[in-house]
């Protein structure tokens, strides 16, 4: 399932960016958008095309989610994750258990753009045995720097953030892997820009 759910979410993220790009007439990219677009296409990628997914909800509350999974969460401590937070995507099974998260970004330039979201996914896999997974969905969209191209400067950035966020899941003993999309470029007047879809893949080890 895991597999599936991360291919349809890389997929929502280039249906999103197609979608925003028509809207505008080709003026704007995904970026220059609501974030929303993105987290409804890949929703809805994910409750048609991946086996075993019951139903999906969007702008779930956090505690309301974990609370319906089978398991209480572990240990004693109080839980820190925020009573007003919400996950983009909840995902759900046949059980109303909830078994996968996912956080959409389509603004991120660095770390520290997804790096909250990388923490609550994180926190929640280490707390809620009911879940099994979580993802960070992430859209980049660059044009080109002083010294480096637009497509370099994605892959410069999206190879930063991947050593991040492992580090961030070793922490938890979560691992992470990464997903990546097409790495489109296009040339303008005003220079060459280039985007591309990734995910970032949390489970236990």
């Amino acid at each position: 399932m895991l597999d599936e759910v991360i291919q349809q979410s890389i997929l929502g993220i280039a249906a999103a960016h197609a979608q925003y790009e028509n809207w505008t007439d080709e003026r704007e990219w995904l970026s220059g958008g609501a974030e929303y677009i993105a987290t409804v296409q890949i929703a809805k990628r994910i409750r048609r095309y991946v086996d075993d997914v019951c139903y999906v909800t969007v702008e779930q509350n956090i505690r309301e989610a974990l609370i319906n999974t089978p398991r209480r969460p572990r240990g004693r401590r109080r839980v820190r994750l925020p009573r007003k937070g919400r996950f983009d995507i909840v995902v759900w099974n046949s059980g109303d258990e909830a078994i996968g998260v996912v956080e959409v970004k389509t603004r991120t330039l660095v770390w520290s753009s997804v790096r909250r979201d990388v923490g609550r996914v994180c926190e929640a896999l280490a707390k809620f045995p009911g879940l099994r997974w979580g993802l960070v969905a992430y859209y980049m969209h660059m044009g080109e720097g002083t010294y480096k191209s637009a497509a370099e400067r994605i892959r410069t950035r999206t190879r930063t953030i991947t050593r991040n966020a492992r580090a961030h899941a070793a922490e938890s003993n979560l691992s992470c892997r990464r997903r990546k999309g097409k790495l489109v470029s296009l040339d303008f007047e005003e220079g060459i820009e280039a985007w591309r879809a990734e995910v970032l893949a949390f489970t236990r080890n």
